[in-house]
């Protein structure tokens, strides 16, 4: 995040929403990204790093609305009055739609929602949870990390870690494991503080393995990037909500276009 001197004009600042690319884990700079609160007609500054800046914005609570061709829409609920007026920064984490320009190599995986009468299901929720410990982003580093803990030490991490990332912690018998998101991680990426308690208990080498979330659009169509490993080939479940759909066996590097996908919308 670009170093901004928030501290100077907390008068003024209301509210910054820092937007991250969520294939690249970098700050999502797209100049047709559009940032606007429901009912507040002064739009925001616009800095670099992908930060946009609300000024005098009254302590209410506001729909967040986040648009862009290549990133799929967000739209959030923020309480300005439960920022930390210090530092009132709320992270966005951007999904690609299936028109973002991805570059050649990319792993994808692509395909095609319907539901009852073959018609597009949109707006439904897919991952991709990879399950090969190879592909892991971390291991812990600690003997003990109990439930209700909200903060890991790292070891063996792959990439950067970043705000506001998904990820499954699995222990190492593979009997517990969870979802859990980034809230920040220290500079030199061996520690990380999570939004929720953990609701298991995890020892040194528990994995946390790689979740990459997409919604489809209005068309059904729906694209899943995965990142680059430390593996040619990995496995990975795909999930419609909370539903298991297809156990995939994926190649670095390549396309996958699993087709039509008939589902029931939860």
């Amino acid at each position: 995040m670009e170093s901004m001197d928030l501290n100077k004009s907390t008068v003024r600042c209301s509210l910054v929403v820092a937007l991250i690319d969520a294939h690249t884990g970098q700050p999502a700079t797209d100049s047709k990204i559009q940032v606007r609160l429901t009912g507040v007609r002064q739009p925001p500054i616009r800095k670099s790093g992908g930060l946009f800046v609300f000024l005098d914005l009254p302590a209410d609570t506001y729909s967040l609305q986040v648009t862009a061709d290549r990133y799929l829409s967000e739209s959030i609920i923020v309480d300005r009055g439960a920022l930390d007026p210090e530092h009132p920064v709320v992270t966005v984490v951007l999904m690609p739609s299936p028109r973002y320009p991805f570059a050649s190599g990319t792993t994808l995986l692509r395909g095609l929602l319907r539901g009852g009468e073959n018609q597009a299901m949109a707006d439904v929720e897919l991952s991709a949870l990879l399950r090969t410990d190879l592909c892991a982003r971390a291991k812990v580093a600690q003997d003990v990390v109990t439930a209700g803990s909200v903060e890991f030490a790292l070891v063996q991490t792959l990439g950067r870690l970043y705000s506001g990332e998904t990820l499954w912690v699995q222990s190492k018998s593979g009997a517990v494991g969870e979802r859990v998101v980034i809230a920040d991680v220290r500079e030199d990426g061996r520690f990380c503080r999570l939004q929720t308690p953990l609701q298991g208990e995890y020892t040194r080498g528990a994995t946390l393995l790689p979740l990459i979330k997409t919604r489809s659009d209005q068309r059904g169509e729906w694209v899943l990037a995965l990142g680059s490993y430390r593996c040619a080939e990995f496995d990975l479940t795909l999930y419609c909500g909370t539903t298991a759909m297809k156990e995939v066996r994926v190649r670095e590097g390549t396309m996958h276009s699993l087709g039509f996908i008939h589902v029931v919308k939860e």
